[in-house]
């Protein structure tokens, strides 16, 4: 594992200038060129530069510059640019950097990059010299990994160009439609989805409200059920009339459905309020299997279509819950929901059973939604990032979300678990957010999305924004049984916003479901501490201290923990101090 190398004292002078704008060149102490002479060589000591921390992981590296070769030709190829990068810099190098078997890393304390330097500049930059198209301008390499990458970095600096900020920590983006990212059918077939039967909204009283809103749950329950890749909506077709004339047994009896339940709308609108509810039926015996009501929202409101994204949440989960307990039948074929459900209780049996199931799918029909699912449950075994032994891991996870993105790239499910990975495992901030962004303009409604986005923002920087996505993800999950993952989304981001007495109550919620979950005990001891409450905060080390013995602050920075070196970070850390945990 790579932590991190050993700093300079306070003024000390850098070792070696690294130049980023124009051609990518480093200059010694002394003057002297030390630039790699190959492209790719250049290139790594570029992508290091810019990443967070200064480190990638090997893995990283391969796919941006070797995407098109196999991994041992990728990993041959990589070991002989650094070796490159090493004679190029000299004796400086064991001092600026430092490579294990799975990451890389410069010593950015110790390095002096322009692109650091323009970030903290006053005033207006000279455009000649920081515009975006001088950013790398003598690496052209032909890898269109590399190509993408290159173009979101320029987009980002742009960005900053354009804002009064040059320190802005996340520039969200949309991910770029190049020939790795172009959307495929997926191979999981129609007929091997579960077809299930959406009938017409029932409306009563006044509608003026209520026709616009009914179409619009409508849509994103298509959407939600659509994007998780086991259901096939069936609706019936003909005029609304046609539809108001049927009974709901008379339409599942045309409809070529697999299972006999159906989901309906029903809404009224009182002088000022509006209602509405989503209910599943039980077509043969007309048994109302659930029925979920919005809150009454006001015809002045402005959030009417608030209501809407709760009710539709509520009715995804209700309607998972049911199929997967209700009618067993359907477990082995409905792959997504099977595995999501029981890798989401996160023990090590449960995360062995979803990768088996995610294993048998993939041999029988490989779609975008389970490669993503799979990347997603590696985080969970890897949990503590770039150890030795999570090379493989980080490795698989890798491949899993580029074939997910290169399946189905407009999927919201898909989106949201790579957009995770490549904030998570590869700190690509920018690029998640951009994902992130387009799953929720898809499907606002998909909490998974809201969370994760939310847990991003606190890597980045932006506690605040963070806490907010989370208050909001518990809101649409608030009926979930994963809403104890939702409340340590919400304790973590409070912690680092400093709402302690929410980090707390939404610490201690998910302590009850999970009561070893180390990551919600660490917060617990750090907002304890911060208010003042130290034999609580002694009381949650303690328990700490049995999940994780040798617990230091070392310790949670050699584990890779995001966001430590933010604000929020160091608010964190500063609580943990107070608690009586050692540093080191």
């Amino acid at each position: 594992m790579t932590a991190g190398l050993k700093n300079t004292l306070p003024g000390d002078p850098p070792l070696i200038k690294l130049f980023l704008f124009g051609p990518v060149t480093v200059i010694g102490e002394d003057g002297q060129d030390l630039t790699p002479k190959s492209k790719k060589a250049r290139a790594i000591l570029a992508m290091l530069a810019l990443a967070p921390r200064g480190v990638r992981s090997r893995v990283w590296l391969r796919h941006q510059l070797w995407s098109i070769k196999n991994e041992d030709q990728a990993a041959n190829s990589l070991r002989q640019s650094l070796s490159e990068i090493r004679r190029a810099l000299g004796p400086v190098e064991k001092r600026c950097m430092q490579a294990d078997k799975n990451t890389v890393a410069l010593n950015l304390s110790i390095i002096d990059v322009d692109y650091m330097r323009a970030r903290k500049a006053d005033g207006d930059l000279d455009r000649s010299v920081y515009a975006p198209e001088q950013l790398l301008e003598d690496l052209d390499i032909a890898d269109a990994e590399f190509e993408a990458w290159l173009r979101n970095e320029r987009d980002v600096w742009a960005a900053r160009l354009n804002t009064t900020s040059l320190s802005l920590r996340l520039q969200p983006r949309v991910a770029d439609k190049d020939t790795s990212l172009v959307a495929k059918p997926a191979t999981y077939g129609v007929g091997e989805q579960t077809k299930i039967a959406i009938l017409p909204s029932m409306l009563m009283g006044e509608t003026r409200f209520t026709e616009r809103l009914m179409p619009q749950a409508h849509g994103y329950l298509r959407k939600g059920l659509d994007d998780i890749g086991d259901f096939r909506c069936i609706e019936p077709q003909g005029t609304q009339t046609d539809h108001w004339s049927h009974t709901p047994k008379d339409w599942i009896a045309v409809l070529p459905v697999d299972v006999p339940v159906a989901f309906q709308f029903r809404g009224f609108q009182t002088t000022d309020q509006i209602h509405m509810a989503l209910q599943m039926q039980h077509i043969p015996s007309g048994r109302m299997i659930w029925s979920l009501q919005a809150e009454p929202v006001s015809i002045a409101s402005s959030y009417q279509e608030r209501a809407v994204h709760g009710l539709i949440s509520a009715g995804l989960d209700a309607t998972q819950s049911h199929l997967l307990t209700e009618l067993p039948q359907l477990r082995d074929a409905n792959i997504c929901t099977n595995a999501l459900a029981t890798m989401m209780r996160l023990s090590a049996p449960d995360i062995d059973k979803a990768e088996t199931i995610l294993t048998d799918g993939l041999a029988t029909k490989p779609t975008a939604q389970i490669h993503s699912l799979m990347a997603f449950l590696l985080t969970f075994r890897i949990g503590q990032r770039f150890q030795f032994e999570d090379a493989a891991l980080i490795d698989r996870a890798q491949d899993h979300t580029s074939q997910a993105l290169k399946t189905s790239a407009e999927n919201a499910l898909v989106q949201t678990l790579t957009a995770h990975v490549h904030s998570y495992l590869f700190g690509e901030y920018d690029f998640a957010a951009g994902l992130f962004e387009k799953a929720l303009r898809r499907n606002p409604t998909q909490v998974l999305a809201w969370d994760l986005y939310s847990m991003l923002h606190a890597y980045a920087g932006q506690p605040s924004k963070a806490l907010a996505m989370a208050n909001w993800a518990c809101h649409l999950g608030a009926q979930s049984p994963n809403r104890y993952y939702f409340e340590t989304t919400r304790a973590i981001t409070a912690c680092f916003s400093g709402q302690h007495e929410t980090a707390l109550k939404a610490g201690e919620f998910a302590l009850t479901e999970r009561p070893e979950f180390n990551s919600i005990l660490r917060v617990l001891v750090s907002s304890s501490a911060h208010l003042g409450r130290i034999e609580l905060a002694h009381s949650y080390l303690q328990r700490l201290r049995q999940v994780e013995p040798d617990f230091t602050i070392e310790a949670l920075r050699e584990a890779g923990y995001p966001g430590l070196e933010t604000d929020g970070g160091k608010h964190f850390v500063e609580g943990l101090l107070k608690a009586g945990v050692k540093p080191s």
